[in-house]
């Protein structure tokens, strides 16, 4: 189970900075992929920082003892549970963050990539994304 989720997740992010590229260039004007992609990168390392930290928290919770060379069964239940448990909510967490709070639609980047290459007009964008998304060029 957590491996599923680990698998999708890896995946899920990919694609996502590639629609925040296209969103960002259809809002802005300007392609800025190396920042998108770069700020990709810094958040990964602070996120990696940030869960590092967490779980090194959990695991004194559990009681481990680092200088023992064997753990209680108590202590080894609740680390299992922890690295279980604790990736399982993370994930079910960023899938509901995701289905409620974000817009953007594969039909939707497929449009915006098509105005960013100026293969339709500044109208038919606007039309086909229902203004959802605002004007392109005009950030709301």
């Amino acid at each position: 189970l957590k491996c599923v989720g680990l698998a999708s997740w890896q995946v899920i992010i990919y694609m996502l900075v590639a629609d925040t590229t296209e969103y960002g260039t259809y809002k802005s004007g300007t392609r800025a992929t190396g920042i998108t992609f770069s700020l990709q990168t810094f958040i990964s390392k602070l996120k990696n920082a940030a869960v590092n930290s967490f779980m090194l928290l959990c695991i004194a919770w559990t009681g481990y003892n680092a200088e023992a060379s064997v753990q209680s069964p108590e202590v080894i239940g609740k680390i299992w549970k922890v690295f279980l448990a604790v990736p399982v909510i993370g994930y079910i967490a960023g899938i509901v963050i995701l289905l409620l709070f974000y817009k953007l639609r594969d039909k939707d980047v497929q449009v915006m990539a098509k105005f960013n290459n100026r293969e339709i007009s500044q109208e038919e964008a606007a039309s086909e994304l229902e203004e959802r998304f605002g004007l392109p060029g005009k950030a709301n």
